[in-house]
């Protein structure tokens, strides 16, 4: 959540603290506490509660130094200041309260910004009598000068540990109890875990380091270097390619211009910047945008002269005004139109002169010019193909908002956050429609046209059973001439006329048994610039001429792999308990006998899907010798809406059985070795890796669980998709309900089932993961740990949901492989967990 700041009046402060300071000492209380009757308890103090009194530990976790923390309890005349002048980093203070409601009310920072809370539902929680409540960590991360991100989020394993240090005898006493939106059922768990461990509660190793993996036949620097193709761009006639690169040191960024059919190539831009867009203003303007720092977004104007021989000059022209290209107006190719912002803060739309320097030097961005007359508060503006403004975007009641002209007024039509069932992707020529994707009331995401006079969807241009379009594609005019879809995992191209057919088959027959996909081509259709890739094959862009049939390699994204020769994929088809048809993607590297498995499932779990595209992650388990299984398990996204809403609330149980039966038909027909398995996953596929050998720790001989849930329960109280009241309800829909399914989301938790985990287990976190909180990790390794089976991992202190930068992805991989090595090579043995006494949740 965002807040704005309110900085009270100097007078109403005056007042508020001489009123703070007399309550004080009338009651004879510390001023802190004067507000509602609550009292800091310190270490080594053990008052007693009376009937109506609890405990609450108070957490604050903040980005920078905060002045006051204030509470407020339901009835109580003033708020209390329950933390004063707190560090950056996490604070926590032990309180002694009278029972009731009370809500987070007021965050202060030294500068005087005050961050109100009190009227939000998500920040109120009950003090309940006799008990040590905990209501979340209060999270607080500044987002610019006067807006904060602020939430609560439950980290009551790592309280509780705070709590019994801290306090020991209390601890002991007293029943600790977290108070959010749903109930957390882990501290009374993990309290008798601790009890019947015995010693064992007491000996709490570091998380240690898994294996060194030795000598990698792939390196991860190698695998992972990033991709010096950044983009492509073919001019409107089809004779030059601009192509945007990246040099080796990461910190430049040059454009190259290829002459197509003089096979001629000449750099014509380096910077210090990397650009976000390239677009054509006819054959001769090349428009870069950019944004350059401390100062905003930019625009590049390269003019292309052709002399008498046929040869291509380059220009640079310059241009310093701020803004970007909102329309390049195909049929207008010496006008562009521009979008600034003005000194107060509004949008400018101005059509702007791009095809000389003298242009550019007259250009002034005059308000009074301005063609986005007639609306206030627009965000962004869609042309037609005239070049006309048609669509504005608006913000109205902090939501994004379609509009267009209605005679002299401007009429909202549509509402972006209330239209999730459709998703724009282009304005129509004429400008009377919207062409985009609709899986509302539908069978599968289908293309269709929304008629914007008529407030409606109007027609479906493109259905296919059971197949959710990926995409639209369209011509010069915006026309919709096609579609984009998944089919056995690969990419298809789709078109819907005669002629655009044919091409489309000839692009496959070129390319047999990998994915294409036309990423622009020229106006007549008769050059098209493809990226071609397959499981086994590293992306490459190639420039394909229709009339000779002829396709020519531009460039191999990543080159420096090309002396590797990569494991292919084979697609698996199985049937779930119910009938459900699955597919899947077994990758088998070369070898002369079984080769050792692993099986690693795909996040989501819902809307998420593997394909045949060439997969890092695969390729480098396959070099190390290792055959990779991925499940497109019911609920995966691509196949429809019914087998979407297959996977609704069905983690750890017919999901899981979903990839047994993939594995099932994996291990019956092809040369995988069943005695050496492993499971592997990231998000919900770390659920997936740990509750897999949960149910069958027989079957897998490890686990490895990066960023994964541990503890579905916990999921809905710490992690950004469960903040706001509808996240929670799209959680529960497609997650669950834990106020009414409790008892199956333990079941299906692995933090409950750790006593039936007996194989070694890796863990990988990031400290700052907003989606899956590192809470999942803490919870885990502890009882692991409590069960003698203490897992190896690895925490990444900057990272959030996603581990990146190349120093921790090798870092990540290289314990990834050294896991395995040991788990799975062939003179390992299968470990043997002695196992410790166990609570029952």
């Amino acid at each position: 959540m965002h807040w704005t700041t309110k900085r009270p009046s100097t007078f109403t402060a005056v007042v508020l603290r001489v009123m703070a300071w007399v309550a004080a000492s009338i009651l004879q209380v510390p001023p802190a506490v004067a507000g509602g009757g609550m009292y800091p308890v310190e270490p080594g103090e053990q008052p007693e509660l009376g009937v109506d009194e609890g405990f609450l530990l108070v957490v604050v976790d903040s980005a920078i130094q905060l002045d006051g923390v204030y509470m407020r309890r339901d009835g109580a005349m003033l708020k209390s200041s329950v933390l004063r002048r707190t560090p950056r980093g996490r604070n926590l203070q032990l309180m002694r309260v009278p029972s009731g409601t009370y809500v987070w009310d007021t965050l202060r920072t030294p500068s005087g910004m005050a961050y109100k809370l009190k009227d939000n539902p998500e920040f109120r929680f009950e003090v309940r009598s006799g008990q040590i409540v905990y209501a979340g960590d209060l999270s607080f991360r500044p987002v610019g000068f006067d807006n904060a991100y602020i939430h609560a989020t439950n980290r009551g394993l790592a309280a509780m540990d705070w709590l019994e240090s801290t306090y020991p005898d209390l601890y002991r006493r007293y029943p600790f109890a977290y108070s959010g939106h749903y109930a957390d059922p882990f501290p009374e768990f993990y309290r008798k875990a601790e009890g019947a461990a015995g010693d064992a509660r007491s000996h709490r190793p570091a998380l240690a380091p898994p294996p060194d993996p030795g000598p990698l036949p792939l390196p991860v620097e190698t695998l992972w270097r990033s991709e010096r193709l950044q983009g492509v761009s073919l001019s409107p006639g089809g004779k030059l390619l601009a192509i945007h690169r990246v040099d080796a040191d990461g910190k430049h960024w040059t454009i190259d211009m290829l002459d197509l059919e003089a096979a001629e190539a000449q750099q014509i831009v380096r910077s210090e910047l990397p650009f976000e867009v390239m677009q054509w203003s006819g054959d001769e303007t090349l428009l870069l945008s950019f944004t350059e720092p401390t100062v905003g977004p930019r625009v590049a104007v390269v003019h292309i002269d052709t002399d008498a021989t046929g040869r291509h000059h380059y220009r640079q022209l310059a241009f310093k005004r701020t803004g970007r290209v909102l329309d390049p107006l195909a049929e207008d190719p010496a006008h562009i139109l521009f979008a600034s912002t003005a000194k107060n803060g509004g949008l400018l739309v101005h059509r702007l002169d791009v095809s000389n320097q003298s242009a550019l030097d007259r250009f002034r961005a005059d308000p009074a010019e301005r063609l986005n007359m007639g609306l206030r508060d627009e965000r962004w503006w869609f042309a037609d193909g005239a070049g006309q403004l048609s669509v504005a975007v608006v913000v109205r009641d902090g939501e994004s908002v379609l509009m267009n002209r209605n005679g002299d007024r401007f009429a909202e039509f549509f509402r972006l956050s209330a239209g999730a069932g459709f998703t724009p992707s282009a304005l129509s020529y004429d400008g009377k429609s919207l062409i985009g994707l609709s899986g509302e009331d539908r069978e599968q995401r289908e293309l269709v046209e929304f008629d914007i006079a008529a407030r409606r969807i109007s027609r479906t241009l493109f259905s296919k059973p059971g197949v959710d379009i990926v995409s639209p594609l369209f011509n010069a005019r915006n026309d919709a001439i096609g579609v984009r879809y998944y089919q056995g995992g690969r990419l298809v191209n789709e078109y819907f006329d005669r002629q655009d057919r044919e091409r489309a088959a000839m692009v496959a027959a070129a390319f047999p048994g990998r994915s294409v996909s036309v990423i622009d081509q020229s106006l007549d259709g008769g050059r098209l610039i493809l990226m071609v890739d397959a499981a086994d094959e590293t992306p490459k862009v190639y420039q394909l001429d229709t009339a000779d049939r002829r396709a020519v390699l531009i460039e191999d994204t990543l080159p420096w792999l090309g002396t590797y020769r990569f494991a292919p994929t084979s697609l698996i088809t199985a049937v779930g308990k119910d009938g459900l048809p699955i597919e899947a993607f077994l990758t088998l590297p070369a070898s002369d006998g079984p080769r050792p498995l692993i099986v690693m499932p795909h996040g989501g779990p819902v809307g998420v899907s593997d394909h045949l595209h060439f997969d890092r992650d695969v390729q480098f388990l396959a070099s190390l010798g290792f055959a990779v299984l991925r499940v497109n398990f019911r609920g995966s996204g691509g196949y429809g809406k019914a087998f979407r809403e297959a996977g609704y609330g069905k983690s750890g149980t017919l999901i899981e059985d979903d990839i047994d039966a993939a594995l099932a038909g994996a291990l019956k027909h092809y040369p995988v070795d069943p005695a050496r398995m492993c499971t592997l996953g990231f998000s919900y596929g770390g659920y997936s890796a740990l509750i897999a050998v949960a149910r069958a720790p027989e079957r897998y001989r490890c686990a490895i669980s990066v960023s994964g849930i541990s503890d579905r329960l916990l999921f809905f109280t710490a992690s950004d998709s469960a903040l706001t009241a509808d996240g929670r309800k799209v959680l529960e829909k497609i997650v669950g309900d834990p106020a009414t399914e409790q008892r199956q989301m333990v079941e299906t938790s692995p933090v409950y089932r750790y006593r039936d985990i007996t194989v070694p287990v890796m863990l990988v976190h990031g400290r700052l993961d907003p989606r899956v909180d590192i809470e999942h990790e803490r919870r885990m390794q502890r009882m692991l740990e409590l069960a003698g089976n203490p897992p190896v991992g690895l925490i990444f202190d900057e990272s959030g949901h996603t581990i990146e930068g190349m120093a921790n992805t090798e870092r990540l991989w290289s314990g990834i492989a050294g896991f395995l090595r040991r788990n799975l090579d062939p003179g390992s043995a299968r470990p043997t967990i002695q196992a410790s006494p166990v609570a029952t949740p």
